[in-house]
């Protein structure tokens, strides 16, 4: 993870810049819902107990910015993106079982 320091270091630098601006206002907007969908999901059983509900939404958060990433590098096609997250996210990256 160090290595990729540089690489994000961006995100910490721009977070201010953004704040209280439309996007910030869009990308608090899009937690709050990831906030949402994540209790729905707690109460629904989906998520675990056991497992932070902001732990969850930096993880959903993480997903959505991967996804954004692989397509545009073009190792992932438009199409696959949301449900390759959503997989993720729900059963990980194992083969299942």
């Amino acid at each position: 993870m160090v290595p990729l320091g540089d690489r994000y270091h961006f995100l910490m630098v721009m977070a201010p810049a953004v704040a209280g601006s439309e996007v910030g206002e869009a990308y608090a907007r899009q937690l709050r819902e990831v906030e949402e969908m994540m209790h729905w999901m707690r109460r629904d059983g989906t998520l675990a107990p056991d497992v932070p509900i902001d732990w969850a939404v930096l993880i959903v958060d993480s997903l959505i910015y991967a996804a954004w990433t692989a397509v545009r590098d073009g190792s992932v096609a438009p199409r696959h993106a949301a449900s390759l997250a959503c997989r993720t996210f729900l059963s990980g990256l194992s083969r299942g079982g």
